[in-house]
């Protein structure tokens, strides 16, 4: 983070009236909201700065560890008093009031950006640390950062006369801070593509090994067939077979001569006909279901796929952390794709039979997404009746279109309340009292 830009922030904030509220939306990436502007906080150890985006990002999560719920107590709604840099040093420090329902509440928020100790600081009127983002021992820094601590100053840096001042106008500083983001975005973006593309093509090792392994249709079949005739042959001679048999040879019906093993274990000629025929029906089922298998794992690798597809076209590094499989429950795995959108779980169907089951297991006032006129996977946000906003909804969207379309081309996702949503069969629907959402790939 270069001095100079950093003064540059501070000025443009020292104009501002009022912090709409600041979150975390990564793990150490903040979204600092202003009346019309929304400034992104990267607060990673080594590489951390100030960046503008053209749209709004949106997190996987939503954080509520002690300092995010300082930071929504305090940060939500505070007017701002000053802002200001430590002199040489890249630190931020915003003054601000919060004003409460008995009385104001004096604090600062202060932005580290000093390398391995980059942190992001809550600080009462007299300087005393309310939370923090990291908490630094005596044993890792000279400098703590403990709560209920006073905060030292850190000491003033060497400046470099190198690192000329430059000062900016409000416009040219947006053209800074949207250049900052895209300078290191080709990186970021490369390296969390290979450990989410790694991850997904694992899953479709996974279940390309469990489509392979299926036993064939046509084998099945012939086995069933070949027990059937067997069992026929040996039912029209079962007075010429004795107890306890285990093979016998007899006359088929062109009067071909037969050798025929009997199952194990069997008492009577009578029993072991029952269990070869009751075998044949097992495989005959075995083949219908292991077609429908074959239909739901090959399916489910296609949705993989082409999930891997538009990761590798997507520009954002927010949409890529919403989009990285989770760690899941090895006892319990999700029936279905899983993400989370500002801590929304969000379910998208990856088959026929993924998408009738989420169908019928949706609440009431969860939101179904369909893309319409196009076969596709349902989604569905398990928002319940909680608020939801049409960012996450047309986030949600924008994911399904993406994951489910190859072409390029203008699309139309309809959503509505899940209670308006009719199954007519399997996964077929019709709906009512939707709204739409348009999008261009």
């Amino acid at each position: 983070m270069k001095l100079w830009l950093l003064k540059n922030i501070a000025r443009f904030l020292s104009d501002q009236e009022m912090i709409h509220n600041i979150k975390r939306i990564d793990d150490n990436l903040l979204k600092f909201e202003l009346k019309e502007k929304i400034f992104y906080f990267d607060m990673t150890k080594g590489n951390s700065g100030v960046f503008l985006m053209p749209k709004p990002l949106l997190g996987a999560k939503i954080y509520n560890a002690p300092f995010d719920v300082f930071l929504s107590k305090l940060c939500s709604r505070a007017k701002i008093i000053n802002a200001n840099v430590d002199g040489n040093n890249r630190i931020l420090k915003i003054e601000c009031d919060q004003f409460g329902t008995y009385k104001n509440t004096r604090f600062y928020i202060q932005f580290e950006f000093t390398g391995k100790h980059t942190n992001v600081i809550l600080l009462d009127d007299k300087n005393i640390v309310l939370e923090a983002l990291r908490h630094i021992n005596i044993d890792r820094s000279s400098r703590e950062v403990r709560i209920a601590e006073v905060l030292k100053p850190l000491e003033q840096r060497n400046m470099d006369f190198s690192e000329e001042m430059k000062i900016l106008s409000n416009e040219e500083l947006f053209v800074q801070l949207e250049n900052a983001y895209f300078e290191n975005l080709d990186k970021k973006l490369k390296i969390k593509k290979e450990i989410i593309t790694s991850r997904i093509s694992k899953k479709i090792k996974k279940l390309q090994m469990l489509l392979d392994d299926l036993p064939k249709e046509d084998d099945l079949h012939q086995k069933a067939q070949k027990l059937s005739q067997s069992g026929t042959i040996l039912l029209a001679n079962l007075h010429q077979i004795q107890n306890f048999a285990s093979e016998v040879r007899l006359k088929d019906f062109s009067g071909s001569y037969v050798c025929i093993t009997l199952p194990e274990g069997i008492r009577t000629p009578q029993e072991g006909v029952n269990m070869m025929f009751k075998e044949a029906k097992k495989l005959t089922q075995k083949a219908k279901n292991t077609h429908i298998q074959v239909q739901n794992l090959s399916d489910k690798i296609d949705f993989l796929k082409q999930e891997n597809i538009y990761i590798q076209n997507i520009q954002n590094i927010q949409d890529l952390v919403i989009l990285e499989p989770k760690k899941q429950n090895k006892k319990s795995p999700p029936k279905y794709e899983v993400i989370f959108i500002e801590g929304i779980k969000v379910s998208i169907g990856r088959n026929k039979s993924e998408n009738q089951s989420l169908l019928e297991e949706a609440k009431a006032d969860d939101i179904w997404l369909h893309i319409r006129d196009i076969p596709s996977s349902h989604m569905i946000i398990h928002c319940g009746k909680g608020k939801i906003y049409d960012e996450v909804i047309h986030k949600a969207g924008e994911i399904l279109v993406g994951i489910n379309s190859i072409q390029t081309g203008n699309f139309s996702v309809d959503y509505t309340r899940r209670r308006f949503v009719k199954i007519i069969e399997g996964s077929n629907v019709v709906y009512a009292k939707h709204q739409t959402f348009h999008y261009k790939k």
